[in-house]
């Protein structure tokens, strides 16, 4: 069975004008340590960059009592047969841009992924959404194919990974 974990990233609109896509670059995960206790391997960054092309920028949607929209999070209910239905729809997908990675200037011992993507401007309302906030928080959603416990720091080593997909 494949693993999948869910980390932090970051999201940044680039200053591109098209009326069919907003075009952004995701600071997508990072090597070292993260907040979920996972570990991301350099070797298995390079090898994931390879993983990014088309796949999808996922989004649910919420009306706040204010009446904006919003985005809600990794959202999921069960079916009658306990299979797992998703709520978030494809709002975007990334390009087939070479994602890359650059040191950190804060912390020299981790390296972050980055790529490029779209959101569509006709389907939904997320890129209307992230014009109004300026931005929105992501989730990646990483695939692991192999991994090691790490006893003695408490972490789970992943030294094989796949991008899924990423949540608004």
């Amino acid at each position: 069975y494949q693993l999948c974990v869910q980390v932090p990233a970051t999201f940044k609109k680039k200053d591109i004008e098209s009326s069919m896509f907003m075009y952004v670059e995701i600071k997508a995960y990072h090597t070292g340590r993260n907040l979920n206790g996972s570990n991301v391997t350099v070797d298995a960054a390079k090898k994931s960059l390879d993983t990014f092309a088309y796949k999808p920028i996922l989004a649910n949607f919420m009306t706040k009592d204010n009446g904006e929209e919003d985005f809600t999070s990794h959202d999921m209910e069960l079916d009658e047969n306990g299979n797992v239905v998703y709520l978030e729809k494809p709002v975007g997908c990334y390009t087939t841009d070479k994602p890359w990675m650059e040191k950190d200037s804060d912390d020299k011992n981790k390296q972050f992924v980055f790529a490029n993507a779209v959101i569509y401007r006709e389907y939904s309302h997320a890129a209307d959404i992230i014009e109004r906030k300026k931005g929105t928080d992501v989730s990646v959603e990483l695939i692991v194919n192999e991994f090691q416990y790490d006893e003695e720091n408490d972490e789970l080593l992943l030294t094989d990974i796949e991008l899924s997909g990423t949540t608004l």
